[in-house]
């Protein structure tokens, strides 16, 4: 009768965390889950690439501190419609299976500087939006700097299906130097053409 309930208690827990998100990871030590798309990129900068790009971006509705966590009500992961209160992107991602080492230069694309905290322009390979639900602006800024590491790994590509899948591991830094630590990072999504 023991064996039944135990049975019964990892049934119930391991439903109740398979909802479909894009993306999970642990953040600072932290569960972090969110939901969005890759695409494909087909844009003039990329024309000179031998391989082809892609972008992955993430909306979530998780707070991004402890102090805001106790009044967010209704957590998704943006699974359904949300005001994102984070977006993490990955951009220019080579387009095949394998690692990709996003501390290597990529000589392949010009590099774009975010020129403040406001902007949306890629200020490298990843980076992390913290937003102002009020308003829908970034709040907060994380990149993928010089000194930080990490990594993509494209595991699985199907373009017949339009599904891709991977893991990563990465460390992004605020203008103040302050980290953020994504570690044991798994994306399941559809791939969209631009």
């Amino acid at each position: 009768m023991r064996g039944i309930k135990w049975i019964s208690i990892v049934l119930l827990i391991s439903t109740s965390c398979s909802r479909p998100y894009t993306l999970t990871a642990s953040l600072n030590k932290s569960r972090w889950f969110g939901s969005g798309e890759a695409t494909e990129i087909h844009t003039k900068e990329n024309e000179t690439c031998s391989i082809e790009r892609f972008s992955l971006i993430i909306r979530t509705d998780l707070p991004f501190s402890k102090q805001s966590r106790n009044s967010t009500l209704n957590i998704t992961g943006c699974v359904s419609p949300c005001t994102p209160t984070q977006l993490l992107g990955f951009y220019h991602i080579p387009l095949k299976k394998g690692i990709h080492n996003l501390a290597l230069p990529d000589t392949c694309l010009p590099y774009k500087t975010a020129k403040s905290s406001d902007s949306f322009a890629v200020g490298g390979k990843a980076s992390l939006h913290i937003m102002n639900t009020q308003t829908g602006s970034s709040k907060a800024y994380y990149q993928f700097s010089e000194g930080d590491k990490g990594w993509i790994k494209v595991t699985k590509l199907n373009r017949a299906t339009g599904k891709i899948q991977g893991r990563f591991n990465i460390t992004l830094t605020n203008s103040k130097g302050e980290t953020l630590h994504f570690k044991r990072g798994k994306f399941n999504s559809k791939l969209i053409t631009q």
